[in-house]
This record gives structure tokens, C-alpha cells and sequence, in this order.
């Protein structure tokens, strides 16, 4: 709950300016990095068939265990299984996954937060609690509890992953329409005869979308590790299909035997999460009203 709650303060405090993101990518070099690796990891995922050097799925009994070759350059598993190709087609899914239950959060919170926020009284009073509700639970501890219930799979991580960030995004968008029901061009648009439906997503949407943005890509990384951390337990991908979180989950017995079995995907999921927090506090330094 920390975590999130940092998040939410993180992005909500940007809310009251805009990026300019050419200009504030050319400033910062952290930010061009971390942009280029996210950039690279995602496009390999996208062409995982074209540029796997071995099927992901392909048994070699003859090869089982193989450490770091020209051949193979993370080695294989207890079945032979390249762990290259395997990491490639795992971004498909880890990414998917996260990016997945983000778009779903971020659409159902966003509504709520919105409606919430335009309205007040009750209608807030009743969805903030409910989303305290679900904040108040641990965020790995939740989904764990959600991703048994519903069954494993990556479509039930997703769901699971989902639930957890929809009070997250209702909260950080009430707060955002908060802000802006404060200021002149409501009041003008209320007096010029303007419907709700027109002031919330033709007037306030537009205006609520930075915050929006960086906690988008917060939560995708965050997702990633859930998605990782359910995968690693049994409860996300199933096999044979590969995950990020799958193959650390098949390593971690062998860790003295076939160490490189977790290696590669350990670093991956770190690089990767690394980029999009340090895109994620860039947008968010961007944005902030107090910044420079």
C-alpha cells in the first residue's frame, strides 16, 4: 500500500502542467536512455518470431542444460529449451500482461475517478472508501489472493493485476478533477448551458491526462513484477508457454546447477522495470507545476 500511496502522491502532484516532450527528452539524458532501452525490449517482444534464433518451444534432449554458447547465449533448460528465444517471447507476454490490466485499470478508474470527482457527495464518498478498501490490502498478497480465486492463467494475472490499480487511477484522476472544478473555465462552461457529459470528456479529460500518464507507466512497471512475482508462483503463465516470471520460476530450483536458467530473465525484469520508473519520475518532473 506504501508503494502505491507514493505513486499516487508522485503523479497527482503533476497535475498542474503540461510536458513538452521533445524538448524535455533533448534536456535529459537519463530520460533518452531509458526511453531507448524500454524502446529495444519492446520492440524485440513485438518481433519475437522473426528475430528468436530458436523456437521457444522446442524440446532438445541433447541439449539440456547447456550453459552460454554461441549457439545458445543464455543457455537452455532441463528440456533443452533455448532461454534466448524464450525471454524474447516472454516479453510478449510479461508486457502484455501488465500493459493489458494498466489499459483495463486506467479505463474503469478513470470513469470512476472522474464521476466521482465531477459530482462529489455521495457518489465520492461511496467509490474513495471502496477503493480505500482495496488499498488498504497488500499488493502482491491481493493479487496472490485474487489470481487463486479466479484460476491460473495470464488472462486471470491480468484481471487480478487489474482490480489492484483501478483505486489507484480513481483516486489519482478524483483528485486531478478536484482541481480543475476549481478553476474559471467551469464556471463558464456551467453558465454557458454546457452538459455534464460535455464537461467531463470534452473539458476535464483532456486536462486530467498528465497525471494519468505517469501513473500509467508506474503502474506498468509495477505490473511487470506482479505479473513476475504471480508467474514465479504458478498463478500467472502457465506452461509451456514462457514468462518472465515462468522462467525464474523454473530456475529457482536449479539455481547452483544452471544458474544462467535465472540470470537473464533477473536482469531483464530489473532493466526493465528501471526504465520505466526513471521514465515515470521524468514525466513526473516534467509536469510538476514547481519545477523549472
Amino acid at each position: 500500500m506504501a508503494w502505491r500511496a507514493s505513486t499516487m502522491e508522485r503523479a497527482s502532484s503533476a497535475a498542474g502542467k503540461r510536458i513538452k516532450p521533445l524538448a524535455f527528452v533533448r534536456r535529459h539524458v537519463v530520460l533518452s536512455v531509458a526511453l531507448v532501452v524500454f524502446g529495444v525490449i519492446v520492440l524485440a517482444a513485438v518481433l519475437a518470431p522473426w528475430i528468436a534464433p530458436h523456437d521457444p518451444l522446442e524440446l532438445n534432449a541433447d541439449a539440456t542444460f547447456q550453459g552460454p554458447s554461441s549457439t545458445h547465449p543464455l543457455g537452455t533448460d532441463r528440456y533443452g529449451r533455448d532461454l534466448f528465444s524464450r525471454l524474447i517471447f516472454g516479453a510478449r507476454v510479461s508486457l502484455g500482461v501488465a500493459g493489458s490490466a494498466v489499459a483495463i485499470a486506467a479505463l474503469a478508474g478513470g470513469l470512476i475517478g472522474l464521476v466521482a470527482g465531477f459530482y462529489g457527495r455521495w457518489v465520492e464518498a461511496v467509490s474513495m472508501r471502496l477503493a480505500d478498501m482495496v488499498l488498504a490490502f497488500p499488493a502482491l498478497l491481493l493479487a496472490i489472493t485474487l489470481a487463486a480465486g479466479l484460476g491460473p492463467s495470464a488472462r486471470n494475472a491480468t484481471l487480478a493485476i487489474a482490480v489492484l490499480y483501478t483505486p489507484v487511477f480513481a483516486r489519482i484522476v478524483r483528485a486531478s478533477v478536484l482541481v480543475e472544478m476549481r478553476k474559471d473555465y467551469i464556471d463558464a462552461l456551467r453558465v454557458s448551458g454546457a452538459s455534464p457529459l460535455r464537461m467531463m470528456f470534452r473539458h476535464l479529460m483532456p486536462n486530467i491526462g498528465t497525471p494519468m500518464l505517469i501513473q500509467a507507466t508506474l503502474a506498468t512497471a509495477a505490473g511487470i513484477e506482479l505479473e513476475a512475482g504471480l508467474s514465479f508462483l504458478g498463478l500467472g503463465t502457465q506452461p509451456p508457454a514462457a514468462s518472465w516470471g515462468s522462467i525464474l520460476g523454473e530456475g529457482r530450483v536449479l539455481l547452483t546447477r544452471a544458474p544462467w536458467m535465472t540470470i537473464g530473465a533477473g536482469v531483464v525484469i530489473s532493466v526493465t522495470v528501471l526504465a520505466l520508473f526513471l521514465v515515470g519520475d521524468a514525466l513526473r518532473d516534467a509536469a510538476d507545476p514547481t519545477s523549472s
